[in-house]
């Protein structure tokens, strides 16, 4: 039974491609990626559940790698691969902190929020809003209902 991803590389085929993209070869970079997306979808693994979807996670965490290969630097005491894992998790937590936030955000554009503000509008700020009828009929509505209910 294969595996859809290319064998990740040994010590020293690690090396002589960090030498030749330290010297400036853009194939060597495309080598150190291909040769370590599966280091991306097992760190994805971890992260994935119901909520998320599995390819952005991957595509994230792909830049994440690309970004841990710009970076590295073949002076370090650890190897690519652990480096790079700490880029692809910080990139998939970046993107999911991002995420969770979006969702707590209310957007002034949803309707509803729309009709919650002129209803405030209405019933708790004094004024005269006859003429707000043109604009909307749910606000010709709510301006008879206040008259009908002796608000105004």
């Amino acid at each position: 039974m294969g595996s859809s991803f290319p064998k990740p590389l040994t010590c020293k085929e690690e090396e002589y491609y960090l030498k030749r993209f330290e010297e400036g070869d853009l194939e060597a970079k495309n080598t150190l990626i291909v040769r370590n997306l599966r280091l991306v979808a097992h760190i994805v693994k971890k992260y994935s559940t119901g909520n998320s979807n599995p390819d952005d996670l991957i595509s994230i965490g792909t830049i994440g790698l690309i970004k841990a290969i710009n970076t590295y630097s073949s002076k370090r005491a650890t190897r690519l691969a652990t480096y790079a894992a700490k880029c692809i998790e910080n990139e998939i937590l970046m993107s999911i902190r991002s995420d969770k936030k979006r969702k707590m955000e209310i957007s002034l554009n949803e309707p509803i929020v729309i009709i919650l503000i002129i209803l405030i509008i209405l019933f708790f700020i004094p004024g005269d809003y006859t003429r707000l009828d043109r604009f909307h009929p749910f606000l010709l509505f709510h301006s008879v209902s206040k008259q009908a209910l002796g608000y105004t």
